[in-house]
């Protein structure tokens, strides 16, 4: 488990509210800090912006496996495409390969140098899935 899950025993909130935290999270797009203030205003709960994130981080670990592993059925079509991103001021690279017409991703990397490694281990996450 990556640092910063939590358990999936609920003591003081329901599995109801982790799904409607991932929903707005996810789903919405919304940061942490918005899907607690969300949470409260429309739905009345009163969750702080850590538990959103450490749900998130939960789930993602959960369900990374599953995600990894499924079977796309991809075309012949892919795109790829490296872009980069900034959190607390360190620029982190990610690169995607995605099947064109179904639009469902197939390999992915992120790293914190702009190397030929990380972009070859992407295409060969992705051409993976497609051999």
């Amino acid at each position: 488990m990556p640092k910063g899950p939590t358990s999936l025993r609920f003591r003081n909130l329901s599995s109801h509210v982790m799904r409607l935290c991932l929903t707005y999270n996810v789903n919405l797009a919304l940061s942490t800090r918005h899907t607690a203030r969300a949470l409260l205003e429309i739905n009345g709960v009163k969750i702080y912006h850590v538990m959103v994130s450490r749900y998130a981080i939960t789930a993602a670990a959960l369900v990374k496996p599953y995600v990894d592993n499924y079977d796309y059925k991809p075309t012949n079509y892919l795109a790829a495409d490296e872009t980069y991103t900034k959190v607390k001021g360190k620029t982190q690279y990610i690169w995607l390969v995605m099947d064109d017409i179904k639009r469902s991703i197939l390999g992915y990397q992120a790293s914190f140098i702009r190397d030929t490694v990380p972009c070859i281990l992407t295409m060969r996450m992705s051409f993976q899935s497609v051999i």
